[in-house]
């Protein structure tokens, strides 16, 4: 998209929704938001120069996808 700005917002909501998601009580749920962070968002917010962000995601994302349930 032409607007960086929409990006960064979407970002930023979706580090927001990472950082929750032990808020949703369906662990499918929390891994599907987590495999689409990494499929989308980790790779969106390096290319933007996130580092910090993308290593959040990462970290929070490995975490959930490593649960057993």
């Amino acid at each position: 998209t032409g607007n960086k700005r929409a990006l960064y917002v979407k970002i930023a909501d979706r580090l927001h929704n990472v950082r929750t998601i032990e808020g949703h009580k369906k662990l499918q749920k929390q891994k599907d938001v987590a495999t689409e962070t990494m499929q989308v968002f980790v790779p969106l917010a390096k290319r933007l120069g996130l580092k910090k962000t993308a290593a959040e995601f990462e970290e929070r994302c490995e975490a959930v996808l490593r649960k057993k349930g």
